[in-house]
């Protein structure tokens, strides 16, 4: 019997002994991460770091962070982020974020409101391979006008070494607008635990398999296939449909979800078909700039990390 309570005390102390010296690991790799952050010219830091979690996890709180990147001048404030993972399973990671967080750009200030929002994050040594992340309610008030959304789920998975899938599903405006999205992002390495390391990763690609945006009755939809220039300029093309859209472009006024550019492609493409309640058209992008029947109707913004 005092053989057997030896051997669990032992057991005892080598796993505690294990657990604060992988959370000794951890603070230091985060500290290096931020060192390394402000060696790349950005601006990084928080006012603590604590973890907590065990005996079984690592659960690690930043609070008060503040990131700004050095080329695109983005701002990214918040009170806290939580980063939980079980020790003997490290590459699974779990993000939590507050409330409330700000993001500050050269067109202003966003401010990101949230209930429920978190992630998860699956590696393989360095590399990502799949990420998932929801939120029961959205709402981000913008320079560009309001956005509220619900049920918002959004998946990742890696689908070749520098391809990934991407999914994305959300309400707005109530049960009778939902927002959706299937793509395949190329980039132009593949993505790893050190994401925002310089130089960071570059979408190269996007097969927009389908985006749509539904009101009752009324859709509109997406599709096609873009390359990215290393600004993140988009050039290809996209087919837009839309069906009952005299509605779909109302309630997308009411609640900003649906961008101003696909607005104004409704709206031109409109005299051209007639009063039918379909639309079906070509949108010809070149270096971002977004084009109908050669008439140029907007921008797309750069489609890059921060």
């Amino acid at each position: 019997m005092k053989r057997l309570l030896t051997v669990i005390i032992l057991a005892g102390l080598a796993w505690g002994g294990h657990w604060f010296w992988t959370a000794h690991q951890l603070r230091g790799q985060a500290e290096a991460w931020f060192e390394a952050r402000r060696a790349d010219g950005w601006q990084a830091q928080y006012d603590d770091l604590s973890i907590l979690g065990f005996p079984n996890r690592l659960d690690a709180t930043f609070s008060d962070l503040v990131l700004t990147t050095p080329e695109a001048g983005v701002t990214w404030q918040a009170p806290f982020l939580q980063v939980f993972q079980l020790t003997y399973k490290p590459d699974h990671l779990i993000l939590i974020w507050p409330g409330e967080q700000t993001l500050k750009t050269g067109a202003g200030t966003t401010e990101i409101r949230e209930e429920g929002l978190r992630a998860s994050l699956v590696l393989e040594d360095t590399a990502i391979l799949r990420g998932n992340i929801e939120a029961r309610s959205l709402s981000i008030l913008s320079p560009a006008g309001p956005l509220a959304l619900t049920d918002v789920t959004a998946a990742l998975a890696r689908t070749e070494p520098r391809s990934y899938r991407f999914a994305l599903q959300a309400k707005g405006d109530g049960e009778s607008t939902v927002i959706a999205a299937d793509a395949i992002l190329t980039f132009d390495r593949p993505l790893a635990r050190s994401l925002f390391s310089t130089p960071r990763p570059k979408v190269t690609g996007i097969n927009l398999r389908l985006a749509e945006f539904r009101v009752r009755d009324s859709l509109v939809q997406l599709s096609g296939d873009l390359a990215l220039d290393g600004r993140g300029r988009a050039t290809g093309t996209l087919t837009l449909t839309a069906d009952n859209w005299r509605e779909t472009e109302a309630g997308s006024g009411a609640g900003g979800a649906l961008p101003e550019v696909l607005r104004q492609a409704l709206s031109r493409a409109a005299p051209v078909q007639g009063a039918a309640n379909r639309i079906d058209v070509t949108l010809d992008i070149r270096n971002g700039s977004v084009a109908l029947d050669q008439v140029q109707i907007g921008q797309l913004p750069s489609l890059r990390l921060p």
